[in-house]
């Protein structure tokens, strides 16, 4: 009995968190951008499908710049070079994790020949891919033009934030942990 209510109270804290997270914002707005790289090597195409800016494809130029040479990497040893492409993700924009198609191609592993950074000089993210590898890179930029919290006043409930939200539901899974012990 006491791990049902248990289970009730944190489906409840649950509900609260996620109507916080609706009502009083909206989660962010992600992009897809996709380097396409496969067709010939140093020739890569920077595709933004659902773009709320259309991209001027001129204005992403991609660049050869050194390889970064590292005892750890063995697979890029041989690679002086790699190409870096900027993909028009805003400054403050997070990353998703990178998917590289086809997915089995050995010669392209994370970290060793393809990645991604940020240019802090020119406010801009970069993929990049070097010699073995010739794929196909895709990954996600978040944006933060969407306002997280919104202003709201037609009732309390509507305007409980995240923080407040998660302390009530850790506060009941304590208790509810407690119920466990006492059964």
């Amino acid at each position: 009995m006491k791990l049902v209510i248990f289970n009730f109270i944190y489906i409840i804290a649950t509900i609260l968190i996620l109507k916080a997270l609706l009502i009083n914002g909206q989660f962010p707005r992600w992009e897809e951008r996709t380097l396409d790289c496969s067709s010939r090597e140093g020739d890569c195409i920077l595709i933004a499908p659902n773009a709320k800016v259309k991209r001027d494809p001129n204005r992403y130029k991609c660049r050869r710049e050194p390889m970064p040479q590292t005892n750890w990497n063995i697979l890029a040893r041989n690679s002086k070079t790699r190409i870096a492409c900027p993909i028009g993700c805003e400054q403050d924009a997070d990353l998703s994790v990178i998917q590289k198609k086809p997915i089995d191609n050995k010669n392209c592993q994370k970290y060793y020949t393809y990645g991604k950074y940020r240019d802090h000089k020119e406010g801009e993210w970069y993929l990049w891919l070097t010699e073995p590898c010739v794929a196909k890179l895709t990954t996600h930029c978040r944006f933060n033009d969407i306002p997280y919290h919104q202003q709201n006043n037609n009732t309390t409930t509507n305007n409980i934030d995240e923080e407040s939200a998660l302390k009530i539901a850790e506060k009941e899974q304590r208790r509810g942990r407690k119920l466990k012990k006492v059964a």
